[in-house]
């Protein structure tokens, strides 16, 4: 309705009877071709002129020659009618020129008026359209900030986790899922996996791709360890938080074991819930990857080299060793 409201108003204060679709569409236009016939006049008249000139110098110079006098006082005065007539015509186009320009002049205020009432009705409705987009715009970023089509490498942990529901965070579900079978496979966590088929499978979890599809489609185990490693790597504030970091540097430092668990504990009570939820779930499975050392040639120690990375840095990227 506010719509068909401001196209009415539109075509009241630009339609083909108003003082502004005259002045673009005939005045404006006349104007234009009107300056360019005077400007053609203006040169034809000063081609004539110097021709004209020319002649009657030579005629004047050839005063000895009767002969010779006679033919350039024929040209002269040929010239001279041709010129009388470019001047006439010169003339009647500046008239109409400054006829037409005096035209739109005497219309100025009557066209300001015009324009005047067409900015208040595009006023109005801007306004109104704005107030409108407002009211939107709050639901709009409701839908937005709970809408499940969203990114999870590299987003925040508790949005991701609120968004689609989760306690777990989907690439943490699927990593572990698709090693649970591949516990005594080698090379778990250093072997990389096909880049191009990596980036496939991020990609299909960012698109939020189904973890059962996924389990079906991809059977390489190097790819789910890698997907756990990159997503741990590409979250914005590490697992154990950055804002922990002189924490962890300072019971990095200690020597008594018993005292170095008891302020892990107490540590691991200060990171946020959702953090914490995921960390004990990548714990347990690291406990159980252990646990198949025999095969898998990774040890307590391994472990700490290829996923401590992944778990804490700094502000600036760097890695800070626990």
């Amino acid at each position: 309705e506010d719509h068909t409201k401001f196209e009415n108003n539109v075509q009241s204060n630009f339609g083909p009877d108003t003082v502004i679709h005259d002045l673009v569409t005939k005045e404006y236009p006349n104007m234009q071709k009107e300056e360019e016939f005077l400007r053609k006049k203006q040169k034809e008249y000063e081609n004539v002129e110097s021709r004209y000139n020319k002649e009657k110098q030579k005629r004047e110079l050839a005063s000895d020659d009767s002969v010779f006098e006679e033919q350039h006082l024929t040209k002269e005065v040929r010239l001279k009618d041709e010129l009388e007539s470019v001047t006439r015509e010169t003339k009647a186009a500046e008239d109409k020129f400054a006829t037409t320009l005096y035209c739109i002049q005497a219309k100025e205020k009557e066209t300001a008026i015009n324009l005047l009432e067409s900015l208040k009705s595009l006023h109005s409705y801007f306004k109104q359209v704005s107030t409108k987009v407002n009211e939107k715009i709050p639901k709009l970023e409701a839908i937005l900030n709970n809408s499940k089509k969203s990114k999870t490498f590299g987003e925040d942990l508790e949005n991701h986790l609120r968004v689609q529901n989760l306690k777990i965070a989907m690439p943490l579900q699927i990593g572990i899922e698709g090693l649970k079978s591949k516990l005594k496979e080698e090379g778990l966590f250093r072997v990389s996996p096909s880049m191009p088929a990596l980036k496939k499978l991020k990609a299909s979890i960012d698109a939020g791709v189904s973890k059962t599809a996924i389990l079906k489609k991809y059977k390489d185990p190097h790819l789910y360890s890698s997907v756990i490693k990159y997503f741990l790597r590409e979250l914005p504030d590490p697992l154990l938080c950055s804002s922990l970091i002189q924490d962890w540097r300072s019971v990095e430092s200690m020597k008594d074991e018993l005292e170095k668990k008891i302020c892990i504990k107490q540590l691991l009570e200060k990171v946020p819930e959702a953090n914490k939820n995921n960390l004990s779930f990548l714990f347990g499975f690291l406990s159980k990857l252990v646990g198949e050392e025999r095969y898998n040639k990774m040890s307590i120690e391994n472990i700490i080299v290829v996923m401590s990375p992944n778990l804490l840095w700094g502000s600036n990227g760097i890695h800070i060793p626990i």
